[in-house]
């Protein structure tokens, strides 16, 4: 027979009773108590159980071992040298004072009440077979410790009342063969001296247990402690010879924090947070649902029989108490910690999470083993790209030919939208995750390129919503993940949908950047709940509603147009073209051609956050905006992953956008709030009769007659816009209700006075309004309008 430990998972049930022959059979006794004995690591190894006799009390080894090939527990101890209990903590803590007393209970009552007070200056600790096993323990985990020998109250008093002598007390006795060895070891010894007073003091076997069974606090037992150590006698008793340990040697193999079912990962007001190893997902509970069925949801009843037996069951009270007290000692947990689907960067790895596993520096891990500040979720497995061979620069390059092949208004947008899809699948791992909007007519073919190009590009790794989805729907669908989102018929055709889009919008803006802040949101509790989103969003439209200058920076738009209707081609034209646009898709993007396309962005991670920094460096040259570079750098990056394998320089990245149209670019940098805001005064409709005519026009109009054009002076009037003449100037009041009313629908109602003044050359004053004085901006005619036209200032 060989002995089995750690003690795997799928050993058999431990036994309940203990059966001992006699001369009259077996009788069997039950078994009220197990102590768990645990590797360094705290991988299980054995157990020593206690069971009642007529004659008192027995403690006995239960071991597992192989007997010809089947698992089978046995009464028997560990073979050769014999483990510490509490070996686990003595290893966690190495700065901890070892207080060793004599037997398992208690160790364990001792090292429950340090728990219980967040004491990690002390470690209960003991060892297995008494007096007659210290020569067979394996002591060298207590090497250069300080450690504190409490011996048992045992015998100290001869008949006549008078103390015997240290020999003849076998605690003591016990004790000092132990310093004899631990001396040995370098280590820093003290002893419990005798007599000193406890209630029913000098009452043979009296011990720490019944000091605490007794309900003497920690700090009278901790102050016993310092008020009656002494040194142990110079001259101690000596080791064998015979006898020489073995250490053992921790599994290089096996995750440190595997001491239980149950990783204690922390706690945060109120909530404790805990990851179940049979599950893998974490679990928050407050203190009023640590529950019998919610502690069963963590680990199975035969780990809480084991750790937590009495003869009642289970002490649940106590299996409650340590696992917050253990939460309370590794400290606040931040949700942000907590790392879903995705590609993410950990520390200077790229780490991809498929749900079911890890991708690591291009080696698979499972999310349980892989060490690391954060928690990988398990979570719904995503495709296994790890199966499949990425794509060559050549075949990958067929995904920029064929976005050069739709009819994009500009030669750029074909780049834009390529390296869009390229990056999605790893925006996690991004410094900048940028976002794009295709736009066009209802004929240009926006869905048939998101269906048939987009989607298969993003497979399994994207978030696929449409229409009336809100904010709220897409946190809670990403949660933790870090994954692209499609969104087609992102419209907002009236004002609830406008305000749905514009959250949307907010979402995405937080997406952006790992710099950004964290995004809070008021839960049921009272309190707030944390979100950070690491997600790139394609929105698809017909119209473009970018209202604020934050969303024009981040959201590049990538206009589709109507062959027909814009390029003056015949319908037999769009028909042939379109043709072979489905023919070079079928061919080139089948499934398997996707996933490789996918495990190709995957395995160029580090490349690609590389020529995104030179890109953007590169491009932030040209349009003067670090901001511009930073979204426009990301997606050449991508596209220029299709048609390259290795890093760009900094020259050659120049070279490669220098024959660039950048004049629709440099136009959108230069658009700030405050254009923004008066472009939108400006498109302001306001309904004269039965039709709506804009505040543009209507100035228009008053400027070239006023005379002819007293309705729509008077209209302007009342909502606080008017002319003046020699020289000609606008002058828009910085607090009219009407234009407030105006404006209610944009990101402008309760500044745009502020945003106004920011124009060039616009001075303030005061000016009357429809009989009604107030503070107004002045802006220049000339610099407004241009031949009667909306200019872009």
């Amino acid at each position: 027979m060989k002995i089995i430990q750690p003690v795997p998972d799928n050993a058999p049930s431990l036994p309940s009773r203990k059966g001992i022959k006699t001369k009259s059979g077996w009788i069997n006794y039950d078994i009220d108590h197990l102590w768990g004995y645990h590797n360094r690591t705290g991988q299980v190894i054995g157990y020593t159980i206690r069971y009642e006799t007529p004659e008192g009390k027995q403690v006995v080894p239960l071991t597992l071992w192989d007997d010809n090939g089947k698992q089978k527990w046995k009464f028997k101890t560990w073979p050769g040298v014999r483990p510490l209990y509490n070996l686990n903590l003595i290893c966690s803590k190495p700065n901890a004072k070892i207080i060793l007393v004599e037997g398992e209970k208690c160790a364990e009552l001792l090292q429950c009440q340090l728990n219980a007070f967040n004491n990690n200056n002390f470690v209960a600790a003991a060892w297995v077979g008494g007096s007659s096993g210290v020569y067979k323990i394996d002591w060298s985990p207590l090497k250069n410790r300080t450690v504190i020998l409490w011996p048992d109250n045992d015998q100290q008093l001869d008949g006549s009342g008078n103390l015997r002598p240290v020999e003849q007390q076998p605690g003591q006795k016990c004790m000092l063969q132990i310093a004899g060895i631990l001396s040995e070891f370098g280590c820093k010894l003290k002893m419990i001296g005798y007599p000193y007073k406890i209630p029913n003091h000098y009452k043979d076997g009296y011990d720490v247990g019944d000091m605490i069974m007794a309900e003497m606090s920690l700090s009278e037992i901790i102050n016993i402690v310092k008020t009656n150590l002494i040194d142990p006698p110079e001259i101690l008793p000596k080791k064998p010879k015979e006898r020489k340990p073995e250490i053992e040697k921790p599994d290089q193999n096996v995750n440190a924090d595997a001491v239980s079912p149950i990783r204690c990962l922390g706690y945060n007001r109120g909530s404790y947070f805990f990851l179940p190893k049979s599950t893998r997902q974490v679990v928050a509970l407050k203190t009023s649902e640590l529950s019998t069925s919610n502690l069963l949801g963590l680990a199975d009843l035969q780990y809480w029989e084991l750790m937590y037996a009495n003869r009642n069951g289970v002490n649940w009270k106590l299996a409650q108490s340590n696992l917050m007290r253990t939460c309370e000692q590794m400290g606040i947990f931040n949700i942000s910690r907590l790392r879903g689907r995705g590609a993410w960067i950990d520390k200077d790895k790229w780490v991809l999470h498929l749900g079911n596993k890890l991708i690591v520096n291009g080696e698979t891990q499972s999310t349980d083993k892989y060490k690391s500040d954060y928690v990988y979720d398990l979570a719904e497995p995503l495709d296994e790209i790890t199966d499949v061979k990425p794509l060559s620069k050549q075949e990958s390059f067929n995904l920029l030919k064929i976005s050069k092949i739709l009819n994009w208004e500009r030669p750029n947008h074909a780049y834009y939208f390529a390296g869009w899809a390229v990056i999605a699948p790893i925006c996690g791992a991004l410094n900048w995750r940028p976002h794009i909007w295709v736009t066009g007519t209802s004929s240009a073919g926006k869905s048939w390129v998101l269906g048939n190009i987009t989607q298969p590009c993003l497979g399994v790794f994207g978030v696929q919503v449409q229409s009336d989805t809100t904010e709220a729907g897409i946190r809670q669908k990403l949660g933790s993940d870090a994954l692209p989102v499609l969104f087609d018929e992102f419209e907002g055709e009236d004002e609830t949908a406008r305000r749905r889009t514009q959250r949307v919008l907010e979402l995405a803006r937080q997406a952006s950047s790992d710099k950004g802040g964290k995004i809070l949101k008021g839960g049921q509790s009272g309190k707030a709940v944390e979100y950070e989103i690491r997600s790139s969003f394609c929105f698809s439209s017909i119209g473009v509603n970018l209202i604020q200058q934050a969303d024009v920076s981040r959201i590049t738009v990538c206009t589709l147009v109507d062959p027909i209707r814009q390029l003056g081609w015949t319908k037999e034209q769009k028909a042939d073209h379109f043709s072979m646009l489905e023919a070079e898709v079928a061919k080139t993007m089948t499934p398997k051609w996707c996933a490789r396309l996918r495990a190709r962005s995957v395995r160029m991670i580090g490349t690609i956050r590389s020529n995104s920094r030179v890109f953007s460096l590169a491009i932030s040259s040209v349009l003067g905006s670090k901001r511009a570079g930073d979204q426009l750098g990301a997606l050449y990056a991508g596209a220029y992953s299709l048609v390259s394998d290795g890093e760009i320089t900094l020259e050659d990245a120049k070279k490669f956008i220098v024959e660039r149209d950048w004049t629709e670019e440099i136009q959108s940098t230069q658009y700030n709030d405050s254009v923004l805001c008066l472009n939108a005064i400006l498109e302001s409709k306001i309904r004269i009769g039965s039709n709506e005519v804009t505040v543009a026009e209507m100035l228009t109009e008053v400027k070239a007659d006023p005379s002819t054009s007293e309705v729509y002076r008077s209209t302007l009037e009342r909502h606080g816009i008017k002319i003046s003449f020699n020289p000609v100037e606008i002058l828009i009041s910085t607090n009219n209700k009407n234009l407030r009313q105006l404006l209610s629908t944009t990101a402008w109602a309760a500044s745009w006075g502020r945003l106004l003044a920011r124009l060039p050359n616009v001075n303030t004053k005061a000016a009357r309004f429809n009989g009604i004085t107030s503070w107004s901006c002045v802006i220049s005619w000339s610099v407004v309008f241009d031949d009667n036209e909306i200019s872009c200032i």
